[in-house]
């Protein structure tokens, strides 16, 4: 069970003091899931559950997609230019990050707004491949850049 508190002024007649009042909220996080379970699985269609309780995707692009964009939103809120940075460079060998990865410099190069971030992150990774790998071009980051083009 989450509990929020949210405080809220209001100004007094005739004086500058302020009352406080507290409003309190509780979220029960098992019927917040059983929500969404039902608007991803039976609204939307795209969950199957498999057992109890357990649910997939109804395809694999759905998880790749949203793990794809977890590389560069955090809770709703862009992640900065190190941190999406970090997260590709830990991923980028790992062979199950391939699509999702795609589907990274897919979100960020689809976008004016982060066209300057993209650019910025694709030259640090050419950077460090080409310190790691002692050579001018690179093997690694152009896969993902000719799928993406």
């Amino acid at each position: 069970m989450l509990d929020f508190r949210v405080d809220s002024a209001k100004p007094r007649e005739k004086s500058l003091s302020t009352k406080k009042t507290v409003h309190s909220f509780k979220i029960d996080n098992d019927a917040l899931i059983a929500k969404l379970v039902d608007a991803f699985k039976y609204r939307a269609g795209l969950l199957n559950e498999f057992g109890h309780n357990s649910f997939r995707f109804i395809h694999r692009t759905f998880q790749e997609y949203l793990a794809g964009k977890s590389i560069v939103y955090s809770y709703g809120t862009e992640r900065c230019e190190n941190e999406i940075y970090q997260n590709i460079n830990n991923k980028i060998g790992i062979p199950n990050w391939r699509v999702p990865l795609c589907m990274t410099f897919e979100i960020l190069s689809k976008s004016a707004q982060r066209s300057t971030l993209f650019k910025n992150i694709i030259a640090k990774l050419l950077h460090d491949e080409q310190v790691s790998s002692n050579r001018e071009s690179s093997t690694l980051i152009v896969p993902f850049v000719i799928i993406d083009s």
